[in-house]
């Protein structure tokens, strides 16, 4: 009985072991599901991130300086945005690959493999042409030279932040200017003004008539400065906001634009130049906005007088095409620099601050003469050569819209001459 016993108690024994093995494997076996799980979890997240990831082991030369590194693993946007297939850098160096990393990389690879503390930054990859705001981090404690590396491309907003730095100091050149050229005819006015009031309290008024009659010439001058002015600037904004509309209409725009020729030979005769009309057709109906295109025409007609030397030639050609009208105002003057012109058309660009300040210009003409010609579809360029002369070539689509038949507008003389009084308001005086 007494061995029955034992015998019992040796298989309590027993089973009471097989339990708990068996409580260990099943406690191993969930240990090994979630190690498992956060593995798949992991080889997710490391191959859909649209960052690039790389593990490198850094290496250091014998005065614990790092100066190259070793690839470990990295992920397919790393493979993406640098170029760099795994299968081909796996266990090699950079510098065994011959990749032209810059020096930046290395000390700071160094410094997060040594100290262990992590450094993000935002730097120019020459190497990739790019740049690259880089996460750098120590990826594995028992391994001193293992680090992290996470970056993304960053270049486009990189850039766009540039541009509008740049745009806001244009801006604020342009607000400098305006404020001046706002300031320059309201001062003459106000001493105008004042030297009037002076006359007019006097006893001896008659006797200041013509005087009287000049100042008062010199307001309206300048009433129409401001004018140009203030048009310009609110027309250049609602261009730049997308609120600038045009009114097209079926014209022959060899008649629009000759007729602005003649209507300022007279001002440009003033100034001892001279003003040629040519065209290789009588006729051509495009849909356009003739007040626009008369508007563009004065700005560029009023540039070439500008910059135009003494006995000097402007002409205005109006060349048919298939598809198009190119409409060409060129002048024999001192012509624009080289490095000018990629430029002179950019919003609140001046191409020569001096030359704009002896010729009272704003500097905003001619941005805002582009965004009227790409309304109607149109572009714009300019040719030129320094103290040979400037050309200015637009072209409109040679296309009608669907409306009643072409009917010749009729300007009235007292509009078409107050329009030219405030585009050419800077350079003549009114009579």
């Amino acid at each position: 009985m007494t061995e029955i016993i034992r015998s019992k108690e040796e298989l309590i024994n027993e089973i009471n072991i097989l339990r708990m093995q068996n409580t260990e494997l099943k406690q191993e076996l969930a240990l090994y599901k979630d190690n498992n799980k956060s593995e798949e979890k992991y080889r997710f997240l490391y191959n859909s991130i649209d960052e690039g990831f790389a593990i490198v082991d850094v290496i250091f030369d014998k005065e614990n300086k790092p100066y190259d590194f070793r690839y470990v693993e990295l992920n397919p946007a790393y493979e993406k945005l640098t170029g760099i297939k795994g299968k081909d850098v796996i266990g090699k160096t950079a510098k065994e690959l011959k990749l032209d990393f810059e020096d930046y990389r290395y000390e700071t690879f160094g410094k997060v493999a040594v100290t262990g503390e992590s450094i993000r930054s935002i730097n120019e990859a020459k190497s990739l042409n790019i740049w690259a705001d880089e996460y750098v981090f120590k990826i594995d404690l028992e391994k001193d030279n293992r680090i992290g590396i996470l970056f993304s491309d960053i270049t486009e907003k990189v850039m766009h932040d540039r541009k509008m730095e740049e745009l806001m100091k244009m801006q604020d050149d342009l607000y400098v200017n305006v404020s001046h050229e706002f300031k320059t005819p309201l001062n003459v006015i106000f001493a105008a003004n004042q030297v009037m009031d002076m006359y007019l309290k006097s006893e001896f008024l008659e006797d200041k008539r013509e005087e009287l009659i000049n100042y008062n010439k010199s307001i309206k001058q300048n009433c129409y400065r401001i004018t140009r002015l203030a048009n310009n600037s609110v027309d250049l904004s609602k261009s730049n906001s997308g609120l600038l509309k045009i009114k097209l209409n079926n014209v022959n725009i060899v008649a629009v634009v000759e007729n602005i020729v003649q209507s300022v030979s007279e001002y440009v005769k003033s100034k001892d130049l001279k003003i040629i009309f040519d065209t290789n057709v009588e006729e051509k109906i495009i849909a356009c906005d003739p007040d626009i295109i008369e508007r563009v025409m004065l700005n560029l007609i009023s540039n070439a007088i500008k910059f135009s030397n003494q006995n000097g030639k402007i002409f205005v050609n109006v060349l048919s095409k298939e598809k198009t009208v190119k409409i060409q105002v060129k002048d024999t003057g001192i012509g624009i620099e080289k490095q000018h012109l990629n430029n002179i058309f950019n919003n609140f660009y001046q191409e020569n601050k001096e030359l704009s300040r002896k010729a009272e210009g704003s500097g905003i003409g001619l941005s805002l003469t582009k965004a009227l010609i790409t309304l109607h579809g149109g572009n714009i360029s300019v040719e030129s050569e320094v103290n040979k002369g400037t050309v200015f070539m637009f072209e409109l689509p040679a296309r009608t819209i669907e409306g009643p038949e072409f009917k010749e507008k009729n300007y009235s003389i007292n509009k078409k001459v107050e329009t030219i009084k405030i585009e050419f308001s800077d350079i003549y005086s009114i009579n």
